[in-house]
């Protein structure tokens, strides 16, 4: 075994113990800052983009609705400026209904009882009101597709579950399925 030598005092031994306990703590202390620091962050940032979810669009968003060419309905949309907005408010500029007269929504009595979004797929929740719809199966179709393309125009959301009253339902006007959760067409 090599001997590295002896210190030459107890004030060495001290002095060298005391170094290595106030880097020890500096590096300790360091982790610890980074760590709250990365907290703090993750929770401002959860919060900022509107709650658990996280997932908001910032500047602008489209708002689709049904559009009439006079001789078949298409999906139309609107973009309205924005500083931050979640897919519940969107939701709610959709039942708003359209700005432009070109633009068809949905009845003033149809509600949004809420959205949740939980592994990419967003739950929107209706009131009953939307099965009193009657619709064709052209005009069912885009209505379901404004939905849908409304609310996965967010980061996050890939598919949408449509329910109403907090069920699942066979379809609207009982022409397009609406019982499992559906991707952009």
């Amino acid at each position: 075994m090599k001997n590295f030598g002896k210190l030459k005092s107890p004030k060495s031994f001290w002095l060298i113990v005391l170094i290595l306990g106030i880097t020890m703590m500096v590096v300790a202390g360091c982790g610890n800052d980074t760590n709250n620091e990365n907290e703090n962050e993750n929770e401002e940032e959860t919060a900022a983009n509107g709650g658990e979810n996280g997932i908001y669009q910032e500047d602008e968003i489209k708002i689709y609705f049904t559009e009439d060419t006079g001789t078949s309905f298409v999906k139309g949309y609107e973009t309205r400026e924005v500083e931050r907005v979640t897919p519940e408010e969107a939701m709610e500029m959709f039942l708003d209904g359209p700005e432009d007269e070109d633009l068809y929504g949905i009845p003033e009595d149809v509600k949004l009882l809420g959205i949740e979004v939980e592994d990419e797929i967003a739950y929107v929740d209706f009131s009953s009101e939307l099965l009193d719809i009657v619709l064709g199966h052209e005009s069912e179709m885009v209505l379901v597709d404004t939905i849908v393309s409304t609310l996965t125009d967010f980061d996050g959301i890939e598919k949408v579950q449509i329910l109403v009253e907090g069920e699942t339902a066979e379809s609207i006007s009982g022409h397009v399925e609406i019982n499992e959760p559906l991707e952009r067409w």
